[in-house]
């Protein structure tokens, strides 16, 4: 089967307070961005696409990789994101994985086994989420009678769903000949009026076989959205080294 790999990394990161992408920030030695790079490198995907938008000139010259880059000229969402790739993957057949930009840690074992879940369980789309105590403002996924119906991002959640205790981890697993033409149904009928990625699965979940990848530990799909995860992470980099 054909895999293909999408890294979205398009966005300002304005609370980085800095001028350059959120992807581009010096991480543990190098660049965010280059640290997926090299992971989805490592998985053999067919071709690899980098979703880039402001400042894409400094982002492309960082990367410097056998890698394909999608221009994202209006930065309206994740979903708007991903849809910029539709021109170069039309065509294609097989699989596709999406990953944020913003998620360094994210490693090859990692991807590969949510590959490997994804074709062993015939599902067309599969979610990477994790069960916590304290789910703190990731996105939760709600179940119903053991189905994955929609993921409802933090900011948008009632109190009640604020209880729900799996989360979305941010790594998708999906089958190409269903991403595009559900995307285009994606509404930005939300608190921050974006076109989120995430309402793919309330759009998909009746006609299509939704799966959650459970991981015990989503440190590797950690998130980084300011100067202060960012030290708080690279201290935690440090920390499990050194145990």
């Amino acid at each position: 089967m054909n895999k293909y790999a999408i890294i979205l990394a398009a966005g300002y990161g304005k609370r980085m307070k800095t001028n350059i992408p959120k992807s581009g920030i010096i991480f543990n030695g190098k660049p965010i961005i280059n640290h997926i790079v090299s992971s989805c490198k490592l998985c053999n995907f067919d071709d690899i696409y980098v979703v880039v938008g402001f400042q894409k000139e400094y982002l492309m010259n960082i990367i410097q990789n056998d890698v394909k880059y999608v221009i994202q000229e209006k930065q309206e969402g994740t979903a708007k994101a991903v849809l910029c790739c539709e021109e170069v993957l039309k065509n294609k057949k097989g699989l596709v994985v999406i990953l944020y930009g913003d998620t360094p840690l994210v490693d090859n074992e990692l991807i590969d086994n949510l590959i490997n879940y994804h074709i062993n369980n015939n599902n067309d789309f599969t979610l990477t989420t994790s069960v916590l105590d304290n789910p703190k403002h990731y996105g939760r996924v709600y179940i119903k009678d053991g189905n994955v119906k929609k993921i409802i991002e933090y900011k948008d959640c009632n109190d009640e769903q604020k209880k729900i205790k799996k989360i979305n981890c941010g790594l998708y697993c999906i089958n190409l000949e269903i991403l595009f033409s559900g995307l285009k149904f994606i509404k930005n009928n939300n608190v921050c009026k974006e076109y989120y990625f995430t309402d793919l699965v309330e759009i998909l979940e009746n006609e299509f076989k939704i799966g959650c990848y459970d991981i015990e530990d989503n440190y590797k799909l950690t998130g980084i959205n300011d100067i202060d995860s960012l030290k708080r992470l690279e201290e935690e980099v440090k920390k499990r080294s050194n145990s």
